[in-house]
């Protein structure tokens, strides 16, 4: 009966330069080291090459290494018949290795304990349905070999997936130049990497090749859960994470270590049929990635509507270089809710084109459509790309962008959305705040908390200003608050600007520039905006600026209203109730021929005289006749634009005397 089942397993499973082998007792449970446990009556040895087979047909067991000398075998087949006959390997204050040949685990379970083992040099592993190796207390190593554990079921096979588990130890894959280029660490179709505990390291002198996948190219979900005070390691080169679900809780850790090749790619393929990419963050746990890229939806599954889900609850997250929320195709959402959460260096892309635009015209079907969402309901977001090197670093000086497309075909298909909600807190370091750049649509939608950024002292000499700009390039970008407040310490525009003013020289290779054509609004319904510099309307493009119910702006310096195209610039007020909306401008309310102004007091019911709805210390310009709409419902008063008794220029509304006031 055994020679058989090792004929069926011989036929399955091709070894390479297999000398001699040496096969188990079978459903016979012991010592390794005794040879009347082996059929042929004697331990293995390496000195012939010999691969082990320990399969199982009759019944479940265990076979025991442990307080002895390090043991070196050719290759490893470890074979239950099904999930409820497996076979065990347990090692334990001892020396297993795999030199040069295969391991393969199908339901079967290698048990690294106290004290073991378990190295790998030169041969890969393959963890096949029911195939487990768990690492409790002792050592796993595997070098040398490319796709040095490849875990595959095309079934769950009753639920035994394959599994690599770490409860408390090390496991470290590596390999070098003299090995061809290739993943390590491979899972698809229901494998499952778990830790409770302990170290994983992935490593590579390749330094820009993937090193871990997590079931790309699958339509069934590998799943990765990390708990306790377990820590993964991307030592050197990427990490890929396809469909499933990857959670941290606890204290677990993951952190990218290497060079600025490595990058972590978020791809959700397959998202059509089912659920797409699910990352889970929470309780204190930490993803970080230093001098690696992080894309998020970085696909060329185009011909499907790909989806994918990054929640962040708690914990601290930091994520280095050049970071992308949604690009490529598919809709791609990061939703935080605790926690504190950070992207630096570089620069940020939500809802973005792919860095590879190869093949994506109409005529072969080939069309990206990118939603990009980012929903900050509680917890902090700091975004804070601060490095720039020289001009090759083009992506550093975007700083971060909300909706990001190009000219051309692609236009129109990119959607950026960054919401802000409840007690959190959003931050902007020293770059600039881009909201639809290059065609793409773009919207910040802020309900509550806060946003507010740093003001730049001048430390950054590559670009003269951390500016907010809504609508650049030819796209479409708009701020909307009704409660919370933002805060920013520096320049806004609304509704495009000179990329002179930016020192982007660089981004005329992707973007229409100077064109007039960029749209940009800001629009205050509620809570408060403060520009603590000057904000700009239409400089290049049309801007609108409306404030609106219990909205507040209040502008440092000056107001600017310019005529950089038709209808450039509109400055729109609509009065509800009996408090006008708040407009405070310190400086000057500057008014270029052109500019609109349109103020809504159809449901104004104040009963005062005269009501201030623009305040300003001077004003420099006049609204032609013709650019001032009023829009009053039946109810009396006019526009003062230069109240005898004021002298600042600011802008009242004047209700006579012995108006009777309609309450709606």
């Amino acid at each position: 009966m055994v020679r058989k089942s090792l004929a069926v397993m011989l036929a399955a499973v091709s070894f390479t330069d297999v000398q001699a082998s040496s096969a188990w007792k079978d459903a016979v449970s012991g010592d390794w080291m005794l040879g009347g446990n082996w059929l042929d009556g004697s331990v293995p040895s390496y000195s012939s090459g010999e691969t082990v087979y320990i399969t199982n047909t009759l019944a479940a067991y265990t076979v025991g290494l442990s307080n002895t000398t390090e043991q070196v075998i050719g290759g490893l087949l470890l074979s239950g018949t099904s999930s409820t006959l497996p076979a065990h390997l347990a090692i334990e204050n001892a020396a297993l290795k795999v030199s040069g040949g295969q391991t393969v685990v199908t339901n079967g379970e290698i048990r690294i304990g106290s004290g073991g083992v378990f190295e790998m040099s030169g041969g890969r592993a393959d963890l096949a349905a029911g195939g487990q190796v768990i690492v409790d207390g002792g050592y796993l190593i595997a070098t040398n070999a490319v796709k040095q554990f490849y875990m595959d079921s095309s079934n769950s096979n009753g639920g035994r997936c394959p599994l690599l588990k770490i409860i408390s130890g090390n496991a470290y894959f590596k390999y070098t130049d003299s090995i061809a280029s290739g993943i390590l660490l491979d899972c698809v179709n229901y494998a499952q990497i778990q830790m409770d505990g302990g170290v994983l390291s992935l490593d590579s002198d390749h330094k820009s090749d993937a090193v871990l996948r997590l079931n790309s190219n699958s339509e069934t979900g590998s799943t990765l859960e990390l708990a306790g005070n377990s820590l993964l390691r991307i030592l050197n080169g990427s990490a890929t994470f396809g469909r499933g679900v990857t959670t941290l809780k606890d204290n677990a850790s993951i952190e990218f270590i290497g060079n600025d090749q490595n990058h972590c790619s978020l791809r959700p393929y397959f998202s059509d049929s089912g659920r797409g990419l699910e990352i889970n963050l929470m309780d204190n746990s930490s993803f970080k990635v230093s001098a690696a890229k992080f894309y998020f939806g970085q696909t060329d599954a185009r011909s499907l509507r790909t989806v994918g889900t990054l929640n962040i609850s708690g914990g601290n997250h930091s994520f280095g270089r050049y970071c992308e929320l949604g690009c490529g195709h598919g809709t791609f959402t990061t939703t935080i809710t605790g926690g504190h959460t950070e992207f630096r260096q570089y620069g940020l892309r939500i809802g973005a084109y792919p860095n590879n635009l190869s093949g994506t015209g109409k005529e072969n079907s080939k069309i990206y459509a990118c939603t990009g969402t980012v929903d900050v309901a509680g917890g902090v977001l700091y975004l804070n790309p601060t490095e720039c090197h020289n001009e090759s670093s083009r992506v550093a000086l975007w700083g971060t962008v909300v909706g990001y497309g190009t000219h051309g075909d692609l236009s129109g298909w990119f959607d950026g959305r960054l919401n802000i909600s409840g007690d959190s807190i959003v931050t902007n370091g020293t770059a600039p705040l881009i909201v639809g750049a290059g065609n793409a649509v773009g919207s910040v939608t802020q309900t509550g908390g806060k946003l507010y950024s740093v003001t730049d002292g001048g430390s950054f000499s590559y670009w003269s200003r951390s500016a907010m700009v809504l609508g650049l390039c030819g796209g479409r970008g708009s701020y909307s608050i009704s409660a919370g407040s933002c805060d920013y310490g520096n320049m806004v525009y609304v509704g495009g600007i000179d990329l002179a003013t930016l020192n982007r020289p660089d981004a005329q290779k992707n973007m229409p520039v100077n064109d007039g054509s960029s749209v940009g609004l800001l629009e205050i319904t509620g809570g408060s905006f403060r520009a603590r510099k000057s904000l700009h309307v239409g400089d290049l493009g049309r801007g609108t600026v409306h404030v609106s119910g219990s909205g507040s702006l209040t502008v440092d310096m000056n107001l600017v209203l310019s005529n950089s195209v038709a209808e450039a610039s509109l400055l729109k007020l609509t009065v509800v109730g009996d408090t006008p909306p708040t407009v405070t401008v310190a400086g000057s309310l500057m008014v270029r021929e052109g500019a609109k102004l349109e103020v809504d007091v159809s449901e104004f019911t104040t009963t005062d005289v005269w009501t201030k709805l623009v305040s300003c210390s001077s004003r420099d310009g006049d609204f032609a006749a013709k650019d001032v709409k009023v829009i009053s419902d039946g109810v009396r008063g006019s526009l003062v634009f230069d109240r005898a008794s004021d002298g600042t220029g600011s802008i009242w509304w004047y209700r006579p005397k012995g108006t009777t006031v309609v309450l709606r």
